[in-house]
């Protein structure tokens, strides 16, 4: 995990944009060898969180105290017959292809926009932000869990560069992807 001095411009631009946090499928290279840790990882997948909001006032008079929103897991015989089918190589290989062309499908976990994507992403990973916290917080959810998606905001436009038509994109991909840790988006 980083530690607050830390910084991420090695691998982030230091520029503006719009980003999301979404659940990794990407498979761990040393569970591709085994069918049973590969579908025990994937089970575990299909159990986490995937939104989660707090108390929310609903209307006058009506309070909704939370909501979380996840998957069941797998059932017993979808385990035995994916235990089935991973049993050789070239099956593991084609799953972990399924896997890895199945999460563009996936909605976000949490999408914002900022003026410097290395610092805001430094500081989610540091539990500096309401969702950086949520996850460290979780007893579930891991940073190696999620992938950070991003679109850096080019800077020979200035208009595209300015806070109101970032929030405007934020907006725009918390809604279509129905971004479940999103709070206030744009």
């Amino acid at each position: 995990m980083l530690q607050n001095e830390e910084s991420l411009s090695w691998a982030l631009p230091e520029g503006p944009g719009v980003y999301m946090w979404k659940l990794s499928l990407r498979v761990p290279h040393h569970l591709q060898t085994d069918p049973a840790s590969m579908t025990q990882w994937l089970n575990r997948l299909c159990q986490l969180p995937t939104a989660k909001i707090g108390e929310c006032r609903l209307g006058h008079s009506v309070l909704l105290a939370g909501l979380e929103i996840r998957g069941a897991g797998l059932p017993t015989d979808k385990i035995a017959a994916l235990l089935s089918f991973l049993t050789e190589k070239p099956r593991r290989r084609w799953m972990t292809q399924f896997l890895q062309e199945l999460s563009a499908n996936l909605p976000a976990m949490y999408v914002g926009e900022t003026g410097n994507l290395a610092a805001r992403t430094t500081q989610h990973m540091t539990g500096l932000s309401d969702f950086g916290s949520a996850m460290i917080n979780s007893s579930e959810v891991e940073w190696p869990d999620l992938d950070l998606q991003y679109l850096a905001v080019g800077s020979k436009d200035a208009e595209a560069r300015q806070a109101s038509f970032r929030k405007t994109l934020e907006y725009i991909s918390a809604t279509l992807t129905v971004a479940g840790y999103t709070r206030r988006p744009g």
